[in-house]
């Protein structure tokens, strides 16, 4: 599912969400490993959310002991599998029109929780696992240092703070540096500003800094980490701001990504770069998706906010998941017929003497 508005309409022609084929759950233990299929690992629930409102999640399990499932013939025995967690998980499934498997959810394993069976003979149980989406290694990656241009040796050196985005005293000063540079990653460096200089950052500027210097791992053999969706209006938003002493960077890309702006954004998966070398190629990594929260375009102040291009339309009269039906309510608790806008309050000076005054004014009040 793609994050977007929702128009509600009754009736629709196509379904939405697409019906898909039974899914089939896939792990591996490193980034760079192929993708193993366990047909007896079963999905159990599944849930995807925008990276900016919640966290993607995924449970699956696993019987083991004396087990049979639906597609086997006869009972084989089973032993647990506990070391699993923290290993990369994918789940895949034939949407309609699709030729082939298609990756649906991928996250990471967070949790095994085991419940134990009685068995004469046996260990016996069922094994759950449960795995969060992308937004979850964003919200354990903390951030408490910077990258400064290096004036005299042409180069950049890291300090353990983090000074503001541009002057927060409102000078309309920035601290970025005037070039860019290359970050090492694959299949191509990252060219991103710095700290130094005087120029002012960009949101756009900043989130690019970030995914840099602080995510992308495509040059150790782990995921890549990009930027992308209707980002034009990150490269028009300049607003300073204050960083604290340590903080995760899902914390900095929803500052940078302002909601209260009409923006916000998911981590969506980039695709494997040699689909031809197999569908258990690893993916490439991941884009932190940018999109506007309305579907109309909006201009004010000079500044302009796109519609969101990915409108899905759901069918309020046939979809199970819309039950119980939908509610207008139209509220007026909030409503007002005049608004005045009053500033400080305003303070007058006065003098005892009146127009005597500058002749009094050395003489003490009795």
């Amino acid at each position: 599912m793609r994050p977007a508005p929702v128009v509600i309409t009754t009736p629709a022609t196509v379904s939405f969400p697409p019906p898909v084929s039974a899914t089939i759950v896939q792990i591996k233990h490193s980034w760079a490993a192929l993708w193993q299929t366990s047909p007896d690992l079963i999905e159990t629930s599944l849930s995807i959310e925008s990276a900016g409102q919640g966290l993607s999640r995924l449970q699956f399990h696993r019987t083991y002991g004396s087990a049979k499932d639906t597609h086997e013939a006869d009972f084989a025995i089973r032993v647990s599998n506990p070391h699993i967690s923290d290993w990369w998980v994918r789940v895949r499934a034939l949407t309609p029109g699709a030729a082939d498997l298609e990756t649906v959810w991928l996250g990471r394993i967070s949790s095994d929780a085991t419940e134990l069976h009685a068995a004469p003979t046996i260990p016996a149980g069922v094994q759950t696992w449960t795995a969060f989406g992308p937004a979850q290694l964003l919200r354990k990656r903390y951030i408490g240092r910077s990258f400064f241009e290096n004036f005299l040796e042409e180069d950049e050196q890291e300090i353990n703070w983090i000074p503001p985005l541009n002057d927060p005293g409102g000078s309309e000063v920035g601290n970025r540096s005037d070039g860019t540079f290359s970050i090492p990653a694959y299949p191509s460096p990252l060219d991103v500003f710095v700290y130094g200089g005087d120029n002012l950052w960009t949101y756009g500027d900043y989130l690019e800094y970030i995914i840099a210097k602080f995510l992308d791992e495509s040059f150790t053999n782990g995921p890549a980490w990009r930027l992308g969706g209707q980002v034009d209006a990150l490269f028009d938003m300049a607003t300073p701001i204050r960083w604290g002493t340590t903080q995760t960077a899902h914390q900095m890309i929803r500052k940078l990504v302002p909601l209260d702006r009409g923006l916000d954004f998911t981590v969506r998966v980039l695709p494997s770069r040699t689909p031809s070398q197999g569908p258990d190629i690893p993916e490439e990594g991941f884009e932190i998706f940018v999109y506007p929260v309305s579907a109309v375009g909006q201009v004010f102040a000079g500044f302009s906010l796109p519609a969101n291009n990915s409108i899905v339309t759901l069918d309020a009269g046939t979809s199970a998941d819309l039950h119980p039906s939908p509610r207008v309510v139209i509220d007026h608790d909030r409503t007002y017929k005049r608004i005045r806008v009053l500033g400080k309050r305003i303070i007058v000076c006065c003098s005892l003497w009146g127009a005597w005054a500058p002749a009094k004014a050395a003489s003490p009040i009795r």
